[in-house]
């Protein structure tokens, strides 16, 4: 992944950049690129850090109109290399 990341920025399996907003996950709260990829049963959000990687990522199917979660995962703890 090339850094930085603009509004707009689409990606192959997380979609495309809509904002960047604060997140908090069990490893830390994050400035992340919030991003949107929807497909006709299934939406995606993931939340991306520049430097960093993925720090949440959900799934949802669409049932009945309604977005259901089917699969979710956060970033638990991380550390750079000395």
């Amino acid at each position: 992944m090339i850094n930085p990341i603009y509004e707009g920025f689409n990606h192959y399996s997380w979609g495309i950049a809509k904002r960047k907003e604060k997140i908090n996950v069990p490893a830390g709260t994050f400035e992340a690129w919030y991003f949107e990829y929807h497909e006709v049963n299934e939406h995606n959000h993931t939340w991306f850090v520049p430097y960093l990687g993925v720090v949440k990522s959900e799934i949802y199917v669409i049932r009945d109109g309604k977005e259901t979660p089917d699969y979710a995962k956060v970033l638990k703890a991380y550390s750079f290399p000395n």
